[in-house]
C-alpha cells in the first residue's frame, strides 16, 4: 500500500524527530537517541534514514517547511542562554544529530527508553530559528513565537 508520493505508507506515516519548546525544551525520536561522549550530543539511533523535511510551526500558526532530497541540513535555535543546533544528511546524505548546548547529565532528562530528552529549564523558551540546506540558509526567524516545534521528516 502506498501513502503520499508513491512511498510505502510505513514510511509515509513515520513520526518525526520533534523539538519543542512548550515548556520545558523536549527533544524527542520515535527511534531513540544514542548519547554522544561529549555530553551534549544526540544521534539519531538510525542513522540509515535521510531527512525529507523541516518543518517548523510558532504558536502564532506561521509554518515555514523546507523539503530535502539528501542535502546537507542543519537547524539552529537559541534556548535561553543556550545555542543548540542540529544537523542531518551529513553522512553520504543519510543520519540526524543534535547538541543540547547543554549537558545531557546535567541539564536533561530523559525517558528510560531515551526517546525523549527534557530540560530542567523550564522558563527558557527558543526565541529564534534557523534553517540551512546545503549551506544556504532557508529560514530565518528572529523573533520566534513560543512555543516552537520543529518537526524533522524522515525517509
Amino acid at each position: 500500500m502506498a501513502g503520499s508520493g508513491g512511498r510505502p505508507l510505513a514510511l509515509a506515516m513515520s513520526p518525526p524527530v520533534t523539538i519543542n519548546d512548550g515548556s520545558p525544551l523536549k527533544i524527542f525520536s520515535p527511534r531513540g537517541w544514542i548519547e554522544g561522549s561529549d555530553d551534549q550530543e544526540l544521534t539519531e539511533a538510525d542513522s540509515s534514514l535521510s531527512v525529507t523535511k523541516v518543518q517548523v510551526t510558532q504558536s502564532d500558526g506561521t509554518v515555514q517547511a523546507v523539503d530535502f532530497s539528501g542535502e546537507p541540513c542543519r537547524i539552529d535555535l537559541n534556548h535561553g542562554s543556550r545555542r543548540v543546533f542540529a544537523r542531518g544528511n551529513m553522512n553520504g546524505g543519510k543520519g540526524f544529530a543534535v547538541n543540547s548546548g547543554g549537558s545531557l547529565k546535567g541539564d536533561y532528562d530523559h525517558t528510560p527508553d531515551r526517546t525523549k530528552y527534557t530540560s530542567r529549564n523550564a522558563g527558557d523558551r527558543i526565541t529564534n530559528v534557523t534553517v540551512s540546506k546545503g549551506g544556504k540558509k532557508v529560514v530565518d526567524i528572529p523573533k520566534a513565537a513560543s512555543p516552537v516545534t520543529i518537526e524533522i521528516f524522515y525517509q
